[in-house]
Order: structure tokens, then C-alpha cells, then sequence
């Protein structure tokens, strides 16, 4: 999977597959930059950090429910 990475605005993207024409950013219209597989490691492990995370919070919000109304005793 190839990650592009802007050098103007540094926003990035990962393609599915190798684009055979080059891509354009969609905030400037840049032509994106290929990025290296050091720095690619580190995006890869934000994302996966990140899905891990909304998926552990989406776990316990869906089990609690709306508070009662009522008084406790």
C-alpha cells in the first residue's frame, strides 16, 4: 500500500494500489510525494492505534445506557 504525503500543506494519503498518474492533494492541488518506509511505519502505527482506540470506546458506550431519572434510595 503506497502512502503520499503532501509537501506543501503535509497532509497524507494511502492508495490501494501503485497510481500510475501522478495525485494530486485535495486541500492544495499539489502534486503528492511518495513517502519513505521509514516515516510511513509511524503513520501506519497512529492509524492502528487510533482504530484501536475508537474501537475499545465504542465497546463500553454501546453497554452503557442512559442514566435513570430516578432518585436513588
Amino acid at each position: 500500500m503506497p502512502y503520499l504525503h503532501c509537501p506543501h500543506c503535509h497532509r497524507t494519503a494511502w492508495l490501494s494500489a501503485t497510481p500510475r498518474t501522478p495525485v494530486e492533494c485535495r486541500r492544495c492541488g499539489a502534486a503528492l510525494d511518495p513517502m519513505g518506509a521509514h516515516d510511513a511505519r509511524f503513520l501506519t502505527n497512529a492509524v492502528r492505534d487510533l482504530q484501536a482506540r475508537r474501537a475499545a470506546s465504542g465497546r463500553f458506550a454501546r453497554g452503557a445506557g442512559k442514566p435513570s431519572r430516578r432518585a436513588p434510595r
